[in-house]
């Protein structure tokens, strides 16, 4: 306290006890750290994005997959490495679950550092706090090429047996009118 004169006459010291907060502090930096620890050993390609959807992390067998730095698949660079026929479908799928805190699971080609589209199941759920609210989210990619190309051969077996039936039905109705 300053007197008019100009002198001190006073002090006032407020204090508040933080332990509460820096506890929990500590606690999620914790949290965070294992997340990043137990991604970065995963052989899945991992993700994560703040609450309005931007892609703010990606694990080392993502990166590696994309031969791409964090900071290139930061804002549109993310968009460069989804099969074009793709990107739209999927970003729609996308911005519906951010806008209503539904899963998002989408399939998509995405491009390997090679070159080579390979088809990948994408999957990722919000993060909320004790409120509900979106805080982030976590996302995974699966690779199913393999499953994708087993569905296009059974299709296409499907479609040959279907026309080696017909031509026997065909010829089956021929033999029947000859009678």
């Amino acid at each position: 306290y300053h007197e008019e004169d100009g002198t001190i006459s006073g002090v006032m010291i407020m204090a508040s006890d933080v332990t509460e907060q820096v506890t929990a502090i500590k606690k999620m930096e914790e949290s965070e750290n294992k997340f990043r620890v137990i991604s970065e050993l995963m052989p899945e390609k991992i993700w994560t994005s703040d609450e309005k959807g931007n892609k703010i992390y990606f694990n080392k067998t993502m990166l590696d997959y994309l031969g791409a730095t964090a900071e290139e698949l930061t804002g549109g660079g993310w968009k460069k490495r989804i099969h074009p026929e793709d990107w739209i479908s999927n970003e729609s799928t996308w911005q519906q679950s951010v806008t209503t805190g539904e899963n998002y699971e989408a399939e998509n080609r995405l491009l390997r550092k090679d070159g080579v589209y390979l088809w990948h199941l994408t999957r990722a759920i919000a993060l909320r706090d004790y409120d509900g609210n979106i805080k982030g989210w976590v996302g995974s990619k699966t690779e199913i090429q393999e499953q994708k190309n087993q569905q296009q051969h059974l299709e296409n077996a499907v479609i040959n047996r279907t026309a080696q039936l017909l031509e026997v039905n065909k010829e089956l109705e021929q033999k029947n009118q000859e009678l």
